[in-house]
Formats: C-alpha cells, structure tokens, sequence
C-alpha cells in the first residue's frame, strides 16, 4: 500500500501497527483539551503513516544533521471566513536582525515531499483544522 491509499485514520493506525484504542486516559483534562490531546496524536500517528515506507515498514525521518540537508514539507493552509466561521486564519511572523533560526514546525510533523502534504490535506483537511483552530 502506498501513502496515497491512507485515507482513514484507522487506516494509519493500521500502518503503524497501532490500536486504536490505546489513547491516553484524558478524563481528567477539560472536554475541549482532551479532545485536542487526542486530536494531535491522531495527526502525529496520521503523518507517520504517511512517511512508512510500505515496502520495507521504514518510517522517514527528517535529516537535520547530516550535508547535504534534505527538503522538509510540512502541512500549511488558510482558513477562510465564512458565514459558520466569521474569522479566518493564517500564520506570519516577524523578526528583527539576521542572526535568527526558525523552526516552524516540529519534525514529527513534517512529510516527505509535497505529494504528501497535499495528500494529508485532501483527506485529513479536518484533522488539521481541529489540531490548529479552536471551534465551536
């Protein structure tokens, strides 16, 4: 099976040779942070699926050590407003002199290459909305 084929998260759970039903207990957070803390371990789990190799079971990982350093991809999008969701959404930043390093996005969430970032955003677009917004 090829990343493509993963368009389920049970399906990546699969992949991964998890189970499902082994989360965390998140009983004692409030409703909205133990749903978030499920949220973002799906998507960690969902993004490691989509690096494995499925010939050789070999998860991808990034290189940020070894020359030369390899491109890392990392899911990014715009929320738009609308009428159910009055505000929208993008990410900036700003800094001030050169002498300045930028991490965006941590490793366990990086991909591969491009195909997979619009591949998680094809299928798993919600996912990433519930991980990134608070909605109501």
């Amino acid at each position: 099976m090829s990343y493509e084929k993963i368009t389920t998260i049970e399906e990546a759970y699969a992949i991964n040779k998890q189970d499902m039903s082994c989360l965390p207990d998140v009983s004692m957070l409030p409703a909205d942070e133990a749903q978030d803390t499920i949220n973002s371990l799906n998507l960690k789990r969902v993004i490691r699926a989509l690096n494995t190799d499925q010939e050789t079971g070999e998860v991808w990982k990034p290189n940020y050590h070894k020359r030369p350093l390899e491109s890392k991809y990392f899911a990014w999008g715009e929320v738009q407003a609308s009428e159910e969701q009055p505000g929208g959404f993008a990410f900036s930043y700003s800094y001030y002199d050169y002498w300045v390093t930028i991490a965006s996005v941590g490793s366990r969430l990086c991909l591969k290459d491009s195909g997979r970032v619009m591949h998680l955003h094809k299928h798993f677009g919600d996912l990433l909305v519930k991980c990134h917004l608070i909605i109501e």
